[in-house]
């Protein structure tokens, strides 16, 4: 694919989401996670993380980059680009929204967790002071 098939199929992706009702819990607690895609020249690829092991919980499981909703968060799509960011070092200046999908419960049913997809360009690596910075904030090691 070329560069202005990969912004076609970007402008696709933003109206359909659009487009569709989105399903929204009523949760005293909210998350959001960041769906990256990477549009790059072929058929767009979904960027997923692995946790690490010094987590409390959800150890190397797959994930994507995410977190609660914070007091200084404005909506859910700046908690999900500043856990992005905190998370795998992707900028937000780096990331297009394209919208959000339904809310989806967690298992015991007390967080709604929005899905946003946006077009993200390749991560750079994180430094290591900026991969641990997230966990010394939070040292009870919470579900991110």
């Amino acid at each position: 694919m070329s560069r202005s098939e990969d912004r076609a199929e970007v402008l696709h992706l933003r109206a359909a989401l659009a487009q569709r009702a989105r399903r929204a819990l009523e949760r005293s607690t909210r998350a959001a996670v960041l769906m990256p895609l990477l549009f790059e020249g072929g058929p767009p690829r979904l960027l997923l993380t692995r946790r690490t092991d010094r987590v409390a919980t959800h150890k190397g499981q797959v994930a994507f980059p995410g977190g609660y909703l914070e007091a200084a968060d404005p909506d859910l799509i700046a908690a999900a680009l500043r856990e992005a960011d905190e998370e795998i070092a992707l900028p937000r200046e780096g990331v297009e929204v394209l919208g959000m999908l339904d809310d989806l419960p967690t298992h015991d049913d007390r967080v709604a967790v929005t899905p946003v997809v946006a077009r993200a360009r390749e991560p750079r690596p994180a430094p290591a002071s900026r991969r641990g910075r997230a966990h010394l904030r939070d040292p009870a090691g919470r579900a991110r």
